[in-house]
């Protein structure tokens, strides 16, 4: 909430500014996952795959979640 105090960002504006990032990044995670990751291929393949759209310590952590039951349900 710094940022909002120091640009005296409304209220409004503000919480469509966070929804609208919030949704960004669930499109930008979904355009990854549809465009790199297959479950068919192992980590060591996968690692190579991301094309540094995003880091590796990131890809990574994108990889495991998507490998979990819980994503498998949700993506189904």
């Amino acid at each position: 909430m710094k940022n909002q105090a120091r640009y005296d960002v409304d209220d409004a504006a503000f919480k469509w500014f966070m929804d609208t990032a919030g949704k960004k990044w669930k499109e930008w995670k979904s355009t990854l996952k549809k465009l790199y990751f297959s479950g068919k291929l192992t980590d060591e393949e996968l690692k190579k795959k991301h094309a540094n759209r995003v880091n590796s310590a990131d890809w990574k952590f994108l990889i495991d979640y998507w490998k979990t039951p819980q994503c498998q349900v949700r993506t189904n």
